[in-house]
């Protein structure tokens, strides 16, 4: 008898293996890549949070105005929109129940930023860059229209701070928000 067939296996067999290491390598690259920018944004999300905290208690403590206040946000804001950097686009919400203030960093690539504060749905920003506006709501709550998926935020007594935070990542986004 011949051993005719034999070989043939063995290429056969080799090459399925050749091609199971090299999907195995790709997927383990995939998925690390993806759970670096997840870790990155919990990172931010965590080391913001923080600086909230101490910020909401820094104004109680010290009775601040409503004007040191609001100079106390945009400062923080002012400087977490130039550490996300422009690849990431960011929304942050402070202020009382009777006055808003919406600061962030709109990407060239997305839809208009929409935003509903109870006179109706209007435009935040629709071109790239930073933008800053200022609100008196009518409802307790403030609604941000982002590619077509509303996001709610409750306004509380006292003072009020929310962010969305956005970044793009291999035809996925990444979205943190408190």
């Amino acid at each position: 008898m011949k051993k005719r067939g034999k070989g043939g296996q063995f290429y056969l067999v080799a090459a399925m293996i050749v091609i199971a290491v090299i999907i195995g390598i790709s997927s383990i690259s995939n998925y690390s890549n993806k759970s670096k920018a997840d870790k990155e944004m919990k990172n931010f999300e965590q080391e913001l949070n923080t600086e909230v905290e101490k910020n909401l208690e820094y104004i109680s403590l010290n009775s601040l105005s409503d004007s040191s206040t609001k100079n106390l946000w945009i400062n923080l804001t002012d400087n977490y929109i130039t550490k996300l950097g422009k690849n990431k686009e960011s929304i942050f919400i402070f202020g009382t129940k009777s006055q808003i203030t919406v600061k962030g960093y709109k990407l060239n690539n997305s839809n208009d930023l929409q935003i509903n504060v109870g006179s109706g749905v209007e435009s935040l920003a629709s071109s790239e860059g930073e933008f800053e506006r200022d609100f008196n709501p009518s409802v307790e709550n403030v609604t941000i229209i982002k590619e077509n998926i509303e996001y709610v935020f409750d306004l509380k007594q006292g003072q009020n701070f929310y962010y969305l935070i956005s970044k793009e990542y291999n035809s996925e986004r990444i979205i943190i928000r408190n």
